[in-house]
């Protein structure tokens, strides 16, 4: 299969840092199989582990990007990537995006400065997400608010904002209003960013009084004692995530204008929301 790929490059990383020469590192796409598409650009972000699974991915360490399709010698695009903090202070994610205009077989291998070429990481483009995409209406779920909920029972944020639960997410995408929902589970997160994603979201809806904005808790039981308990609310199921957690940007109509996986830097969400 011969593929196309189209870069949209979003930033280099700052110049590199000194140091030794590890081992192959290895290249991890954190993107839920099913997300990547074919069409708008999809924004991928990448993960450097050192073979004993370390983060290597750094601000100070710049990367480049080879995509492949079906073998890594036939490098159909490369891209500098920008750093993204997802955890603040702790570890990130190297970030790309990148347009694919078939579905099929690619690859990506991570060649950071310092480094030895990582291992070739394979991934699936598709030409359906499992999620809803910009250009989509939004799903309308019924969610739980404050009105009817104590908030500890329908938000694990241990500092939540109450606003973020006054509406429903089907409230919010259909009352001409632009909207921001974010599903994310800060006590249950298993990639640690569900709580600091939360926080920025907050951070912007501080200085955005014409916007809407929703947490979805993922779980409805927060009381249960075992990870293996907890049963999502319906609104995970309606919108298809594999994963959390997940920020969108809704239109006044109600139509997807943007969405991210796993986290999210300040500067990104705002320039996404109308």
């Amino acid at each position: 299969m011969k593929g196309r790929i189209a870069w949209v490059v979003l930033a280099v990383a700052a110049a590199s840092c000194g140091g030794g020469t590890e081992p192959a590192p290895v290249a991890v796409l954190a993107n839920s199989p099913g997300t990547v598409t074919t069409g708008s650009p999809q924004r991928l972000l990448i993960g450097l582990l050192s073979p004993e699974a370390e983060s290597l991915a750094a601000a100070d360490r710049p990367a480049e990007i080879d995509i492949w399709v079906g073998d890594p010698d036939n490098i159909v695009g490369t891209a500098p990537a920008d750093y993204l903090d997802t955890v603040p202070g702790v570890r990130g994610l190297y970030r790309i995006n990148a347009s694919f205009a078939e579905a099929g077989s690619y690859g990506l291998t991570v060649r950071a400065a310092d480094l030895p070429p990582s291992a070739p990481s394979p991934f699936t483009v598709t030409d359906d997400a499992v999620v809803p995409v910009p250009g989509e209406p939004a799903p309308r779920s019924e969610t739980a608010t404050s009105p009817d909920a104590a908030l500890s029972a329908i938000s694990s944020d241990p500092e939540p904002d109450p606003s973020f639960y006054d509406l429903t997410v089907a409230e919010a995408v259909s009352n001409g209003t632009p909207a921001v929902i974010v599903f994310s589970t800060p006590a249950w997160c298993q990639t640690a960013t569900c709580g600091p994603t939360l926080d920025i979201v907050k951070e912007i809806a501080a200085g955005r009084q014409d916007v809407d904005f929703v947490h979805v808790e993922v779980y409805e039981n927060l009381d249960a004692e075992r990870f293996e308990d907890l049963v999502t609310v319906p609104a995970v199921t309606e919108w298809g995530l594999p994963s959390e957690p997940w920020v969108f940007v809704v239109d006044a109509t109600g139509v997807i204008e943007a969405a991210f996986e796993g986290a999210v830097e300040p500067a990104e969400l705002e320039a996404a929301i109308p």
